[in-house]
């Protein structure tokens, strides 16, 4: 068995035409998630393997070497990454297509990290051929299945900004997995503390291709890409009335395109993510928002962990937002008005009792 097979890659083309007319679809529907962010999660380095570049490419892997993961890496660390979408990657793509910026330029932000050196949008580069698999493989190719999950990919950030500078230093992470056996042929192969010593005007990955790292293993494992649909949720509460605000925070979300559900049986988990505003809670069984009844009015921005239940630390941030409403005011009811008279009115409702009770007196003694 071959780690990534040289004819896996003969007669590939980048699936560009077909795709883009997917992705125009997902563009105007309604439906659509806020964000789709794909989380990488591979195994710990506990049985990593010595290779060279061309031994990764060519070789079969069970003739590499096992040995101890090289210092300063530690068998607890793990290759961890993730990106973005504004929308999610097109189903059946069923041949190795550039999702990246010289391609269908999809990813709006991405970063790995090998535990000791974290590859970012910012400060490195996805290459843009990778001139050892073949002219259409590039650093950032995926083959997604029906639900537009990632099925296979490569993967391959160096941390450099174009243009690259030879000379200096340049680490480089190469992630991938094979459509053949993606369960069983995949893995990373960590390249650290090399020196960029050449390059060619157009083909940014010629300095990669020809630099030494110091460091560099195979940790050949299964690894798990999640997909996280990222809908925002919101709900109101009254100021006052102790109630839920929200049934369920992760209602609009989903996971690995099937909706996300929580407690018993689901796919997803929740936490709360940052200081939540005095009064709010959140269920993480049901996934309901709770607000106290001495919770102030206002408007509030709730952030909040999304993770999926199969691969636990694959987790996705988004905010939910409650308007909690002034209490209504209590409804006062007007005392009913005792008539009252003036002090000559007594006075004369007086002499007026005295006269007829006199009157009275007279009769009864003349009776």
């Amino acid at each position: 068995m071959k780690l990534i097979p040289v004819n896996l890659f003969n007669g590939l083309r980048v699936n560009i035409k077909g795709t883009l007319a997917v992705i125009a679809t997902l563009f105007i529907s309604s439906n659509a998630p806020a964000e789709t962010t794909y989380v990488y999660v591979g195994q710990p380095f506990t049985s990593v393997r010595e290779a060279n570049r061309e031994e990764v490419i060519n070789s079969s892997y069970d003739s590499m070497r096992i040995t101890k993961v090289p210092a300063p890496y530690t068998s607890s660390m793990r290759v961890i990454g993730r990106f973005t979408t504004s929308s999610p990657l097109p189903s059946n793509l069923l041949s190795f297509t550039d999702i990246g910026p010289d391609g269908l330029n999809l990813i709006k932000d991405w970063s790995f990290s090998d535990g000791l050196i974290n590859y970012t949008s910012s400060n490195s580069t996805l290459t843009a051929r990778l001139e050892l698999a073949g002219p259409n493989i590039t650093g950032s190719t995926v083959i997604t299945d029906g639900l537009g999950n990632i099925a296979s990919s490569i993967f391959w950030p160096i941390s450099q900004t174009r243009p690259f500078k030879v000379g200096e230093r340049m680490d480089a992470l190469l992630i991938l997995s094979t459509p053949e056996n993606p369960v069983n042929d995949s893995g990373e192969y960590i390249m650290a503390n090399g020196v960029c010593k050449a390059d060619s005007p157009g083909v940014d990955d010629r300095c990669i291709s020809d630099f030494s790292p110091e460091i560099s293993f195979l940790n050949l494992s299964p690894a798990n890409w999640s997909t996280i649909d990222i809908n925002n949720n919101s709900g109101e509460a009254v100021s006052g009335v102790a109630s839920s605000a929200i049934s369920n925070i992760a209602a609009n979300n989903s996971i690995n395109g099937a909706k996300a559900k929580i407690g018993i049986g689901g796919n997803a988990e929740v936490s709360m993510e940052g200081l939540w505003p005095k009064g709010f809670s959140l269920d993480e069984i049901t996934g309901a928002v709770l607000v106290s009844a001495s919770t102030k009015a206002g408007e509030y921005e709730l952030g909040y962990k999304i993770c999926d239940r199969s691969s636990p630390i694959a987790c996705a941030s988004s905010t939910a937002n409650v308007t909690v409403k002034p209490a209504p005011f209590a409804a006062t009811v007007a005392p009913t008005p005792v008539p009252s008279l003036s002090q000559w009115g007594v006075i004369m409702i007086t002499i007026i009792l005295g006269i007829f009770g006199c009157g009275w007196m007279h009769k009864r003694k003349g009776n």
